[in-house]
């Protein structure tokens, strides 16, 4: 037998790196494609594959996914990956090939396009093989990825599928692909960050696409894997806003959100500041609205995928007002560390957004001015 049944209705494949199938009332749900020598042991599985989703594009995790969607599997992926996916040709002719000082992974990326069914964006539920699959951003190698999380069995078994994320206890798969710049490795924050999402969700299965699964102690492992990047942070001498990376790490820690006065508070974890103005009645308005995560992470390029938008406060005003939801976002102007978190804050929350008539329209419809 090549499937091994690690979970009840939980099967993984040993390719370059782990395929994962999980049984759901409509078929087969797959993680991450390998190189697609799953496909010949189908038959070991007791249903048929209805989705295939990926964590990541790099070649190791999605190669397979060719020949899946020409078996007539559906393939989902995530939205900062599409492109990769769907046009690699047009991808690699548009990479300034030159400015190799960019270490992105992303010449590890598909080189056959790939049909893509369904874009999975971040903290998207979707109904897949009548699983009821949570999209969770896990920034990391690379900054696109993201897991799934799922609640199995008559218990509510919490499973999440962590792509890179963490290996085993303390430890990552591989460390190159979190060097994002030529001179440091902004990337272990990201991991770092995504190890503190994990904790926090109180997880009883933590399936990685390389390493062993961890079925037992998984706080533990996270932990581990946090003083692990720590000490490897320890000693770099890069700083970023005057801060040290320990001491950004040291950040995630505290509190995101700094009280100015009784009704506006300034968010710590954005690129840009991002202004909260709350209302005796329990409204959230935002002044600009950048990108929405841990500002170490981000490589210096300026791809698409290294802007990615992440929810940071919005969890801290639910907890101190009450709020789990921003109503309107005021723009100060449309450069994209202020403004790239609004779409994230429109398909979440219907967040109105206002600009003044001299930029208004350069935001709504940025193609028409190319």
């Amino acid at each position: 037998m090549k499937w091994k049944e690690i979970l009840p209705h939980i099967w993984l494949f040993c390719d370059s790196c782990n395929v994962y199938a999980v049984q759901g009332p409509k078929g087969l749900l797959i993680i991450d494609a390998g190189t697609g020598q799953w496909l010949d042991y189908l038959s070991e599985l007791p249903a048929k594959p209805a989705s295939l989703v990926l964590t990541h594009y790099f070649r190791d995790h999605s190669a397979g996914a060719l020949a899946a969607s020409q078996a007539g599997i559906p393939i989902y992926a995530g939205e900062h990956d599409y492109e990769k996916y769907v046009d690699p040709v047009q991808y690699f002719s548009q990479r300034n090939a030159y400015l190799m000082y960019d270490c992105e992974w992303d010449l590890f990326s598909p080189i056959e396009p790939i049909p893509i069914t369904g874009i999975l964006h971040d903290y998207m539920t979707i109904s897949l093989a009548g699983l009821s699959v949570e999209v969770i951003p896990l920034p990391g190698a690379p900054m696109s990825q993201i897991g799934f999380g799922l609640s199995l069995g008559e218990n509510g078994r919490q499973v999440v599928f962590s792509g890179e994320t963490i290996h085993s206890p303390g430890r990552v798969p591989r460390i190159a692909p979190l060097q994002y710049d030529y001179v440091d490795i902004p990337g272990l924050a990201n991991v770092y960050y995504s190890a503190e999402i994990l904790c926090r969700r109180k997880s009883d299965a933590l399936l990685p696409s390389l390493g062993e699964p961890i079925l037992e102690d998984i706080d533990n492992a996270l932990v581990q894997l946090q003083s692990s990047l720590r000490r490897i942070c320890q000693n770099r001498i890069t700083a970023f806003g005057g801060l040290s990376m320990i001491e950004r790490l040291d950040l995630l820690h505290s509190d995101p959100l700094v009280k100015v006065t009784d009704h506006i508070y300034l968010n710590r974890f954005t690129n840009c500041n991002t202004w909260f103005v709350i209302s005796d009645c329990g409204k959230a308005l935002a002044l600009d609205c950048g990108y929405l995560w841990f500002p170490i992470g981000m490589a210096r390029y300026p791809k698409s995928d290294n802007r990615r938008p992440l929810l940071h406060s919005v969890d801290e005003l639910n907890k101190r007002f009450g709020i789990n939801q921003i109503d309107v976002v005021l723009l100060s102007h449309f450069h994209d560390d202020h403004v790239a978190g609004v779409p994230l804050l429109q398909r979440l929350h219907g967040t109105e957004c206002w600009a003044t008539d001299n930029f208004a329209d350069l935001v709504e419809q940025p193609h028409a001015h190319r």
